[in-house]
């Protein structure tokens, strides 16, 4: 039987900023290919090690010299580093924050928004999302995945305030407080667009499209 798949944010943005046809591409290779690797993995878990103490700056830099392809080998580095200066500029202190698993509306993909860190912007506790990529992020549809994290985010203790991506390499910030309920209506229309392209991917390859299905507990960004 054939796995929930679970997308990263970042691979719902650039999902959702695609065309139809590398679209239907990018989904089909996830149910297709046995050797996906997630190039961006070894960034935020340099991030995240960093800011719990397990790493320190030496270390991580260490530890992404050790990964053998050169492109996410210099990815992970100079995001390292972009990461601790837009750090060290905001002059407070963050920590890492627990993920959260949004499904479609037809249960057949799910989203796991994952933040790098939580950290105080202008009084509000922020649960943000790094995008290390040079790609610009659509504006919209940033908001419109943002308004999703917020509207399915549990109403627990510790809920944060807000919810945000940051474009690391150009330092621009989408926050959830920014959306309106254009965005609201957006993201759901976009979730369903997804559902219907997953619908027919599924269909090419005889995959069931109904019942219980399995996660598949290893999102790619």
């Amino acid at each position: 039987m054939a796995r929930v798949k679970t997308l990263g944010f970042s691979a719902l943005l650039r999902l959702l900023d695609a065309n139809e046809k590398p679209q239907r591409n990018a989904i089909k290779n996830r149910y297709v290919s046995r050797d996906a690797r997630d190039f961006h993995r070894s960034f935020h878990l340099s991030i995240k090690n960093l800011l719990t103490g397990i790493s320190t700056f030496r270390q991580a830099i260490r530890s992404a010299q050790r990964i053998k392809k050169q492109s996410e080998r210099q990815h992970t580095k100079s995001g390292i580093v972009r990461f601790l200066r837009w750090y060290i500029s905001l002059g407070t202190r963050g920590t890492a924050y627990p993920s959260i698993i949004l499904p479609s509306p037809m249960g057949l993909f799910q989203v796991k928004f994952d933040p790098d860190c939580i950290i105080d912007l202008n009084g509000r506790r922020t649960a943000i999302h790094i995008w290390n990529s040079s790609k610009k992020i659509n504006p919209d549809q940033a908001l419109a995945a943002l308004s999703l994290v917020a509207a399915k985010f549990p109403l627990t203790f510790d809920r944060p305030d807000d919810f945000a991506v940051l474009s690391l390499q150009s330092g621009d910030i989408y926050k959830w407080s920014d959306a309106n309920k254009e965005h609201t209506i957006m993201a759901l229309h976009l979730m369903t667009h997804l559902d219907r392209v997953f619908t027919l991917i599924r269909s090419e390859l005889d995959i069931p499209s109904s019942g219980d299905q399995p996660q598949d507990p290893r999102p790619y960004l």
